[in-house]
């Protein structure tokens, strides 16, 4: 991808070229997003027996999965607490369950493909310093009620900053996802799946799609995977939140204990060891903010390093990356039938390991017109509370404005002196005027899908929308979707 930090799990394998599509094709199920989700979806679905096409955008497993920290866990950070809240002990029972059921089947697949992308079991910990005590034992009794196996541990649990205890869930798993990927890539085209990259679709109907050159691709059923379904038209995605992550790898300079951990108290941060050729080092992640809802992102990268020297003593930072993350207003993914014949997975949280698995799990069976034992759970029409719909209203309206105000306000130079960037008005219309080296780039000062007023991003000097988390270059080139025309009017 242009213009970005990357995450160390795409330096870590060659990944496959695929071609453009560039002929008219007819499919039984067109996949459009060649993600987790994605991929894994057409690994089942060929396994019936379907014959599947996976279109992608831009480059295959170079998006969003390429950028998480890869953990495989059934606890998303606390959310069970509050599930319960939200949906009640039966449906959060439920939403365990499934979560259960999506690293058995990342087991499954890696004993019968025999792939081993650093995989390793682990117990997942929450840990405090005092602060969020009472919280995690909450949780704990969140976890009580459902069934949960976990326990509370007092005292220092040995990392290299101060603890006071920790919420423990054995049995966990964390992994290098491309390495796995690249496999069931490889499983997928054996089983006859065909992949296309670089061919962004720009519609869908009942029956057939178009990508950005008027390529038709006519379908009985479509799976939409992509981070945000901007392809899609509906009330629902009016309301997913955009989220941006960002993430720092360290060299392992203190030992951890085996695990994996999310700090809670502030300033959170999740933690994890990886694989290198060289030896072990260490992701942090965190420093989260909505989608052009930042002044200056670099900031949060600046939190990573501080807190690797604060508390991991250490200011060798080896690598950092950012991520982008959708949110649903009730804390679980819109994952199936949207209309008779497509299909959605989007909203996952933070999380989307598992609830890329989980896709798997359900939409084939309602593909091939099966109930699931989770369909309702993730029904993307399923009704939001009132309290949920006022918040995301609200939330959508304040973010927005306030990224518009740091887009008119916040146009600053960049580091390098030759560098610069300034928003003016020009028959009404506001563009920007990027100078690089002697070259003038002017360019939409708007977002090409949405419309908003795009929000600089100097962190990783990309041009952001606050409302549906489309991202551009410097230059105006399309770097993440729903947005697929770029916002580049000249230059000279």
């Amino acid at each position: 991808m242009k213009n970005e930090n990357q995450p160390y799990w795409r330096n870590s394998v060659t990944l496959l070229d695929f071609p453009v599509l560039t002929n008219d094709l007819t499919t039984e199920v067109a996949i459009v997003g060649a993600g987790m989700a994605g991929i894994l979806t057409a690994y089942q679905l060929a396994k019936q027996g379907k014959k599947v096409t996976v279109i992608e955008a831009r480059k295959v497993l170079e998006g969003t999965t390429a950028h998480t920290t890869a953990k495989l866990t059934v606890q998303h950070f606390a959310p069970y607490q509050q599930l319960i809240k939200e949906h009640g002990l039966e449906k959060t029972k439920k939403y365990y369950q499934s979560q259960k059921d999506a690293l058995s089947l990342m087991r499954a697949l890696k004993e019968e493909y025999q792939i081993e992308a650093d995989f390793e079991d682990m117990s997942n910990f929450l840990l405090t310093a005092g602060e969020m005590e009472e919280f995690l034992k909450d949780e704990l009794e969140a976890h009580r009620q459902i069934g949960i196996p976990s326990q509370y541990l007092e005292g220092d649990q040995g990392m290299p900053f101060k603890t006071t205890g920790a919420l423990e869930i054995t049995d966990q798993a964390q992994y290098n996802p491309l390495k796995f990927l690249s496999k069931m890539i490889e499983v997928c085209r054996n089983l006859g799946v065909e992949f296309y990259e670089q061919s962004p679709v720009k519609n869908i109907e009942e029956n057939h799609l178009l990508t950005d050159t008027n390529v038709k691709v006519s379908f009985d059923k479509a799976v939409v995977t992509t981070l945000y379904p901007a392809i899609i038209h509906g009330e629902h995605f009016k309301q997913l939140q955009v989220e941006r992550a960002y993430i720092i790898s360290i060299k392992n300079t203190q030992e951890l204990p085996f695990g994996m951990f999310q700090y809670v108290d502030e300033p959170m941060v999740s933690i994890r060891h990886f694989h290198k050729e060289d030896g072990v080092e260490v992701i942090l992640a965190g420093a989260n903010h909505l989608a052009g809802g930042k002044a200056h992102p670099k900031e949060s990268y600046e939190a990573l390093e501080n807190i690797a020297k604060d508390m991991f003593h250490t200011t060798d930072v080896t690598g950092r990356w950012s991520a982008q993350d959708v949110n649903t207003e009730d804390l679980v993914p819109y994952i199936g039938r949207y209309t008779d014949n497509i299909y959605i997975a989007t909203g996952f949280n933070k999380f989307g390991m598992l609830f890329s698995a989980l896709t798997s799990l359900v939409l084939p069976d309602l593909i091939a017109g099966k109930d699931n034992p989770y369909q309702d759970l993730l029904d993307p029409h399923r009704k939001l509370s009132l309290k949920e719909n006022i918040k995301g209203k609200l939330t959508e309206i304040i973010n927005t404005a306030k990224s518009e105000t740091m887009s008119l306000k916040d146009i600053t130079a960049f580091s390098n002196p030759n560098e610069q960037t300034t928003i003016t008005r020009e028959d009404g219309q506001l563009i920007s005027i990027y100078k690089e080296n002697g070259k003038e780039y002017r360019l939409k000062a708007t977002c090409s899908y949405s419309g908003h007023l795009l929000s600089y991003n100097d962190a990783e000097q990309s041009w952001d929308c606050p409302h549906d988390g489309s991202r551009f270059d410097r230059y105006g080139n399309v770097l993440d979707g729903p947005a697929i025309d770029s916002i580049i009017i000249s230059s000279k």
